[in-house]
């Protein structure tokens, strides 16, 4: 029936996906999927379904397990399966949750050969944030 994800402000880097059934039928278990290039997919929980049935359900999971610097562009997907108790398996919509995290400041900055530099080095650096976040530049 509808699969979305929200960042959960206050949480620290935690992700609620919810979504919801209209009808089951031999439903054994949903399963959630991580993604943070949208092409390699890790599976990070199982949860019960409901079998059979005929009313709305909802399910809700958070996704406490994020580590910023593996996102690339403030971004993570999930997609969601849903396993019958044969083991067919139904894959559905790839959904898109953005991670809004502020670089304040820099911690460090190391050149290519992982050598820690200031910011009056020329040349390839890498950028490590509070945040988390690793951008290169190249200061000239």
């Amino acid at each position: 029936n509808s699969f979305s994800g929200k960042l959960l402000a206050g949480l620290g880097n935690s992700i609620q996906l919810d979504w919801s059934t209209a009808s089951e039928k031999d439903n054994n278990y949903f399963t959630l999927w991580r993604s943070f290039d949208g092409q390699t997919w890790e599976d990070i929980t199982k949860l019960s379904g409901a079998g059979n049935s005929n009313e709305l359900l909802t399910y809700e999971y958070i996704d406490r397990n994020i580590i910023l610097p593996s996102i690339e562009n403030n971004t993570i997907y999930y997609r969601l399966s849903q396993t019958d108790y044969d083991g067919t398996t139904e894959f559905f919509q790839i959904i898109p949750v953005e991670i809004q995290a502020a670089k304040t400041h820099v911690v460090y900055r190391t050149n290519l050969m992982g050598q820690e530099v200031d910011q009056h080095y020329k040349g390839l650096v890498l950028e490590t944030w509070n945040n988390g976040a690793v951008h290169k530049t190249v200061h000239k």
